[in-house]
């Protein structure tokens, strides 16, 4: 839908194309700013979901690290009442 702009040298009309056109101005940039936090969110999901496999990983290589550090101690060392 186009809006039909006066074109008579009104003060009142240039007001009224000057609001038009910041309010189309400060939209775009409203738009633009919530489309920055989105792609923002989105990555901040990708890396949680990385970091937390990266965590796992991590967690089963220090259980295999501790398992043969007892083993070849052959001594508790978590506490858990078995070596190895």
């Amino acid at each position: 839908m186009t809006k039909r702009i006066p074109t008579k040298r009104n003060p009142k009309n240039q007001l009224y194309i000057k609001t038009i056109s910041m309010g189309i101005f400060w939209d775009l940039l409203q738009q633009d700013e919530l489309d920055k936090q989105q792609a923002q969110a989105d990555s901040v999901e990708d890396r949680v979901a990385i970091l937390e496999t990266e965590l796992e990983n991590t967690r089963v290589l220090l259980r295999k690290t501790l398992e043969a550090l007892e083993t070849h101690l052959n001594k508790d060392i978590d506490g858990d009442g078995v070596t190895g």
